[in-house]
């Protein structure tokens, strides 16, 4: 057998191997979804906003802002622990367009951050 063909069959099993291997177990947050969802217009305003993450955060936090920048969350963010769910809650809101930034931490160390927008009509 030729050493090209052993190297070729070599390097096969290896990269057999290599996919019968666990995928980590951890990545990046992300955000799933939120409520209100992502650029959306509502007629109600909201007393908080949810947000739910790809996995649970080893750690986060968020805010929420008008549209002249002024924080309207109130106590920050609230984890559920082992949970993927974060709750900002927040004053009553008027009309206008409101943003939210989020950052999260996953247990590997990663670190991600996002941001959204929200209108209320009424």
């Amino acid at each position: 057998m030729s050493a090209a063909r052993v190297l070729a069959l070599s390097a096969a099993r290896v990269l057999a191997l290599l996919a019968l291997l666990p995928a980590s177990a951890s990545a990046a947050v992300e955000l799933d979804r939120a409520a209100p969802r992502v650029g959306s217009t509502i007629a109600a305003a909201p007393d908080r906003v949810v947000l739910d993450f790809s996995e649970a955060p080893e750690g986060a936090s968020g805010e929420v802002r008008d549209a002249a920048g002024a924080r309207v969350d109130v106590g920050g963010l609230t984890i559920t622990k082992d949970s993927p769910r974060a709750t900002l809650m927040v004053r009553p809101l008027g009309p206008g367009d409101y943003s939210v930034r989020w950052w999260a931490k996953s247990d590997d160390g990663d670190e991600t951050q996002g941001r959204f927008f929200f209108r209320v009509v009424r």
